[in-house]
C-alpha cells in the first residue's frame, strides 16, 4: 500500500484500521524493513481521523522517540485523546505519566482517575496497579479493602500477579495494619496459583502454612517447588536440613539444596554453603572453597557473610 496514493477524504472505519495496521507493520518490521518514520505517518493519518488505536500508537511514538522527537508532553496529549474515548492502554499509559510527572505536571488524583477508568472497564493490568496504589497508599489513603477489591477483580480474570500480590500484601503488612482477616483470601488465591503451577505461590503458601504450624503441607509445597527449580524454596529446604528444622538434620541434603540455590544467586545460601565447606558438613572440608562461597555471599550483600569476613580481618 502506497501512503502517497491514499485518499484521506471520508475514510471508512475499515480503512482507518488498515492504515493503523500498516503503521504497526513498519513499526515492528513485520514483512517490511522497519521504519519508524513511515510508521508514524500511517498512525497520524488514522489518528487525525479519530481512530483510537492510532491515537494511542502516535502517543507511544512520541513517548519513546520512535520516528519523531521524544516528547512526553506530546505523548500525554495523544494518550488523552485515546483515553477519553475509553481506550484502556491509553488510560494506563496516561496514568503512568501523571504518576511520574513525566512531561506533564505530577498529579496523583489524575493518576488514580485514569487507572480507575481502565480498571472499571475490566483491564486486569489497571486493576493490579490500582490495587497496589491503595495497598501502599500511593496517591491515595492506604485502604486494604479497596486494594483487595481491585486485586480480586484481576485475580478472577486469571491475572497471576494479582493473585500473588494479594498474598504478598497480607504477608508483608505490619502487625499494626490488622489485616489478618485477609489471610484466608491470600490462601485462596495462592492455592489457585499453585494449581496453575506457579512456583512462587508454592513458596509463599508454604510460608503461611508454616506460620499456622501446618508443617506437612508447608514442607510438601517447599519440596515440590525446590524440585522444580525455585531458588528460594531450594534455599529454605537446604537451611531446614542444615538446622534440622521439621526434617531430620542431614548435612548432605543440606549441601545438595544449598548448592542449587547458591548457583541461582541466593546470597544466604552461598554463605551457609561456605560454612558447610568450612566445617566439612555434608561435603569434604575445604577452606579455600568455603571462603570463595562466603566472598560471593558478601559480594551479593549477605550481612552474615560480610560480618564473618570482618571478623577474620579483626583476628589478623
Amino acid at each position: 500500500m502506497d501512503i502517497n496514493s491514499i485518499n484521506t477524504v471520508n475514510p471508512t472505519e475499515e480503512e482507518l484500521d488498515k492504515w493503523n495496521k500498516e503503521g504497526l507493520k513498519y513499526s515492528k518490521g513485520d514483512g517490511v524493513e522497519q521504519n519508524h518514520e513511515v510508521a508514524v505517518k500511517w498512525f497520524l493519518m488514522a489518528a487525525r481521523k479519530g481512530f483510537v488505536k492510532a491515537m494511542y500508537n502516535v502517543g507511544v511514538c512520541y513517548c519513546y522517540g520512535q520516528g519523531v522527537p521524544e516528547s512526553k508532553g506530546e505523548a500525554a496529549a495523544w494518550y488523552l485523546k485515546a483515553a477519553e474515548k475509553g481506550y484502556t492502554p491509553a488510560q494506563i499509559s496516561l496514568a503512568k505519566l501523571y504518576w511520574l510527572g513525566n512531561g506533564i505536571p505530577q498529579d496523583y488524583e489524575k493518576h488514580l482517575y485514569w487507572l480507575t477508568r481502565a480498571a472499571e472497564q475490566g483491564s486486569a493490568d489497571a486493576q493490579y496497579m490500582l490495587g497496589n496504589a491503595y495497598a501502599r497508599g500511593l496517591g491515595a489513603d492506604k485502604n486494604y479493602k479497596e486494594a483487595f477489591k481491585w486485586l480480586e477483580m484481576g485475580a478472577e480474570q486469571g491475572c497471576e500477579k494479582c493473585q500473588l500480590t494479594i498474598g504478598a500484601i497480607v504477608m508483608s503488612a505490619s502487625k499494626y495494619d490488622d489485616i489478618s482477616k485477609y489471610i484466608p483470601l491470600a490462601k485462596k488465591w495462592y492455592k489457585v496459583a499453585v494449581a496453575n503451577g506457579n512456583l512462587e505461590a508454592h513458596f509463599m503458601l508454604s510460608t503461611i502454612y508454616l506460620r499456622e504450624n501446618n508443617y506437612v503441607e508447608s514442607d510438601k509445597l517447599i519440596k515440590t517447588a525446590a524440585e522444580k527449580g525455585h531458588a528460594q524454596s531450594q534455599m529454605a529446604l537446604g537451611i531446614a536440613y542444615y538446622n534440622g528444622e521439621r526434617v531430620g538434620q542431614d548435612y548432605s541434603k543440606a549441601a545438595f539444596w544449598l548448592h542449587k540455590a547458591a548457583y541461582q544467586g541466593m546470597a544466604y545460601a552461598m554463605y551457609v554453603l561456605g560454612l558447610c565447606y568450612l566445617y566439612g558438613d555434608g561435603v569434604e572440608e575445604n577452606t579455600e572453597t568455603a571462603l570463595d562461597w562466603i566472598d560471593k555471599a558478601a559480594e551479593n550483600g549477605d550481612q552474615n557473610a560480610i560480618d564473618f569476613l570482618k571478623s577474620l580481618d579483626e583476628e589478623d
